[in-house]
């Protein structure tokens, strides 16, 4: 069923951020009010230009305006074609899907997921920037996708429970690596750090 796995995860992260985080932490308020409110939106829709958008992409493209344009002209530049990136890679995928789906071996939105999450790691070092491409590539070619179906007259809705799984599986596989790394990191760093104290003591 479509949103199964944005709502567990989506929920998931808001208990995290909600009761886990620390309480001085400067972005919990804000992580635990945009997860409520994607999780509110996410089947809230409206109609422009025939086109059915779900609220839940005003969400999602204010907090990455948010999250990128005070990082300065060359980061956002950075930021911008990464995400232009991963939204051809986002597009390539669903025509490819649309037009000789035989190419899908496997479950759709793991294998997007993991398009996803393999560039961002590719494109960008950074948690925050990793997210914000994954999230601004895979919305402006959910955007690219639903015009160039309109202009077959075929219905698209914009940012669906279906996308926004597909978003926040590649988004909880970017968070999972980044805690794995920051965990191999710490350990790596306390066996070096033992090594050197036995060292001395030697």
């Amino acid at each position: 069923m479509d949103g199964t796995i944005f709502y567990w995860l989506a929920w998931l992260a808001w208990i995290g951020t909600t009761f886990i985080m620390r309480k001085s932490h400067p972005e919990r308020l804000k992580l635990s009010a945009v997860l409520l409110l994607l999780v509110i939106l996410s089947d809230k829709a409206v109609s422009i230009y025939g086109t059915e958008i779900t609220l839940s992409a005003i969400v999602i493209a204010l907090t990455v305006m948010a999250v990128t344009f005070g990082t300065g002209f060359l980061q956002l530049l950075k930021i911008t074609i990464s995400a232009f990136v991963v939204m051809l890679g986002y597009v390539s995928f669903l025509l490819i899907e649309l037009y000789d789906p035989v190419w899908v071996l496997f479950d759709r939105v793991w294998m997007l997921a993991g398009c996803g999450f393999y560039l961002s790691v590719l494109l960008e070092k950074g948690l925050k920037e990793r997210l914000a491409i994954i999230f601004a590539g895979f919305l402006t070619g959910d955007f690219l996708y639903a015009f160039i179906l309109g202009n077959y007259s075929f219905p698209y809705k914009v940012s669906s429970l279906a996308f926004l799984d597909v978003a926040a599986l590649a988004a909880g596989m970017v968070v999972t690596w980044v805690g794995f790394s920051n965990i191999a990191l710490a350990v790596g760093q306390q066996i070096l750090h033992g090594k050197g104290d036995k060292g001395l003591h030697e």
